[in-house]
Order: C-alpha cells, then structure tokens, then sequence
C-alpha cells in the first residue's frame, strides 16, 4: 500500500498576491482584462 495523503487546505503565493482569495481576484481582473481582446498586434494568420 502507498503512502496516504490528506489535503486540509489550499495555499498560493503568485504574481497577483498571496493567498487564495488574492490569487482568484487578479484572475479575473485578468479574465475581464482579455474580454476587450488583443490590442498590441493584429492575433489573425
């Protein structure tokens, strides 16, 4: 039998902040950010 892992939280550290309720608002600031689409060069073949 192998080893038994138990999850009893969840931790970030990322670009947009520490902790999971930081992490969640700058994705989808980010998110909202990528709705007005790409406008530093033309995304088409």
């Amino acid at each position: 039998m192998g080893r038994r892992v138990v999850i009893t939280g969840i931790g970030v550290l990322a670009p947009g902040g520490v902790g999971t309720k930081n992490f969640w608002e700058a994705a989808e600031r980010r998110a909202v950010r990528r709705r007005r689409g790409i406008t530093f060069f033309d995304p088409s073949p």
